[in-house]
């Protein structure tokens, strides 16, 4: 019986030593922002501001857009996301913030109000981020690519003023998240820069 009890008590202490060696430890999650200042804009508009008011909205819904997700695309084309690097928030709702201090920054609009708010304003920006990925596909080293569609429109009456689209890509250092995010970062800086001087040029509404 003693023996008996020996043997089970031997069996159970391998079990647990090999057991614990064959536990996986899970990596750490990596989380990555979108940086909110713009480092092209300046005040552009000695004159004043180009628009009284303006209200920042965001339509195109999509996984890419509205999730916490890193995505890539491979070089099969297969669109996924990174398994242990996140934003630290969705990618519409850091590129709202940065936008709308790029609009403050730059005076092109005497008041801007995001998306949260019902605020009654000349003007509407339509904001469609169509794509926001490191690209793979092409082979070589990655890309950043950000593209986006901009339209303004007039509150009064609905009209569509402008349309404009804007693309950007950077290639990254590293081909792995953080070298994504960079060169994200780098492409976002110029789509945002890029949008405030189509603004500019555009002619000024009359209430």
């Amino acid at each position: 019986m003693k023996r008996s009890q020996t043997a089970l008590c031997v069996m159970a202490a391998i079990g647990v030593l090999f057991g614990g060696c064959s536990v996986k430890k899970t990596p750490p999650v990596h989380f990555y922002y979108l940086s909110q200042s713009t480092p092209q804009i300046g005040i552009s508009s000695p004159s004043g501001p180009k628009f009284d008011s303006m209200r920042i909205t965001f339509s195109h819904a999509s996984r890419v857009s509205e999730s916490t997700s890193i995505y890539y695309i491979d070089k099969a084309f297969k669109e996924q996301p990174y398994s242990f690097s996140r934003w630290y928030d969705t990618v519409d709702t850091m590129f709202e913030s940065k936008l709308l201090l790029a609009l403050k920054k730059s005076a092109t609009v005497k008041s801007v109000a995001g998306s949260g708010t019902a605020a009654d304003t000349e003007t509407v920006l339509e904001i469609a981020i169509l794509d926001f990925v490191q690209d793979f596909s092409a082979g070589g080293p990655s890309r950043g690519k950000v593209v986006v569609l901009a339209s303004l429109v007039r509150s009064k009456d609905g009209k569509s003023i402008a349309t404009g689209l804007f693309e950007e890509h950077e290639t990254a250092k590293t081909q792995n998240a953080e070298g994504g995010v960079a060169a994200l970062n780098r492409a976002a800086d110029r789509v945002v820069a890029d949008i405030i001087a189509w603004l500019q040029s555009l002619e000024a509404q009359k209430s």
